[in-house]
């Protein structure tokens, strides 16, 4: 075996098939790695809170939607829509304008010191951590644990509340955005009865759920429901069509590989027919041969999978240092999951070259 591996890796011709398996195998690497990205990309995007938060308006009370929702399992959580109020914190008696904002669980910031906030939190807020008062930039961090007095005015009706600062968040923007439980949201929205006519619903939805799918049922409930954000949702589904391109051109990739492959084992069995011959006439059967055929195959894969792979090693490591593209490297389960297909398209190569090998018999040697 070790003989005839010598004398394929001798041929003339060899570099060239290895130029060109390596080109092929070079060509799906990196449309592979596209196509992870792309998918990481749709994931996240898809099980964005934005992207899984639907609004639904109705005269029904929220019990009453509920009820007529239970049974759609993809629905994480119902709650009444409340908007963001404009307020003030009075801070070293100064009052602070402020947006107060609120939402569910998954909405509310990360804190960088203190406790994340909760839906069903009772009277207490996260700050950014840069406030802007009096036009001056001032840090909150000092204001961590203490009491401040929230201020706001829901239709000519001032409401005064005392909130505890349990945690401050990193902000990009100095607009003074302050987080409150939706719980203490909705008190101070819905304390004038005036508003109890409020009905929208917010309606989130889990995690890898199709949002298609689950609009469709709650329409079917007779409900009208829409997207918080279609904008996102546009280019969630854009970039799950590239994805889909790019997949389909992989598995183009992947035939057009297989017969690069094929021929090159054609033209080296063509060309060695007579070899071939004098093997069988000493003894040698055809699964010995496919054998041989096969370990060569195989040798002219790995050796084109290990160069592409250093290639594309090399371009992620350049294009991520000098910040050209930041690319996530293929995970080793993917890796593996391509080498076994580079294998099996091997094997199958050689699988439809079994008939040739069998035409040849000993009496070629004298042809």
């Amino acid at each position: 075996m070790k003989l005839f591996l010598l004398n394929f890796i001798r041929k003339k011709n060899f570099k060239l098939y290895i130029l060109s398996l390596s080109i092929c195998t070079t060509f799906i690497f990196l449309l592979s790695l596209f196509f992870y990205n792309i998918f990481i990309l749709v994931s996240n995007k898809e099980n964005n809170i934005i992207n899984r938060n639907l609004i639904l308006s109705t005269t029904d009370d929220i019990n009453i939607v509920k009820d007529n929702l239970q049974d759609i399992k993809e629905i994480k959580q119902i709650y009444k829509s409340v908007p963001s109020i404009e307020g003030f914190l009075n801070i070293n008696n100064q009052n602070i304008s402020i947006q107060l904002f609120s939402g569910n669980d998954e909405q509310y910031p990360d804190v960088i010191i203190g406790k994340k906030l909760t839906m069903y939190d009772k009277n207490k807020i996260i700050l950014p951590n840069i406030l802007t008062i009096n036009n001056n930039d001032v840090s909150s961090k000092d204001m961590i644990g203490k009491t401040i007095e929230l201020k706001v005015n829901i239709n000519n009706h001032i409401i005064t509340k005392d909130m505890e600062v349990i945690g401050i968040y990193k902000s990009d923007k100095t607009t003074n955005i302050v987080y409150t439980s939706y719980q203490d949201l909705a008190e101070i929205f819905f304390s004038n009865q005036e508003q109890e006519i409020y009905n929208s619903y917010n309606i989130i939805i889990n995690k890898n759920t199709s949002v298609s799918d689950v609009i469709n049922k709650i329409q079917d409930k007779g409900y009208n429901v829409t997207l918080y954000d279609n904008s996102l949702q546009r280019e969630t589904n854009i970039l799950r069509i590239i994805k889909n391109i790019s997949c389909v051109t992989i598995i183009f990739l992947f035939i057009f590989t297989f017969i690069i492959t094929y021929n090159i084992m054609k033209s080296i069995l063509t060309g060695e027919k007579k070899d071939i011959a004098i093997l069988k006439s000493v003894g040698y059967q055809n699964s010995n041969l496919f054998l041989i055929l096969f370990s060569n195959t195989l040798f002219l894969t790995i050796i084109s999978f290990i160069i592409s792979f250093l290639i594309l090693s090399i371009l992620i490591i350049i294009c991520n240092t000098f910040q050209l593209l930041i690319i996530k490297t293929l995970p080793f389960s993917w890796l593996i999951i391509l080498f076994i297909i580079f294998i099996i398209l091997s094997f199958l190569v050689n699988t439809f070259l079994i008939g040739k090998i069998k035409k040849i018999s000993p009496i070629t040697i004298f042809e």
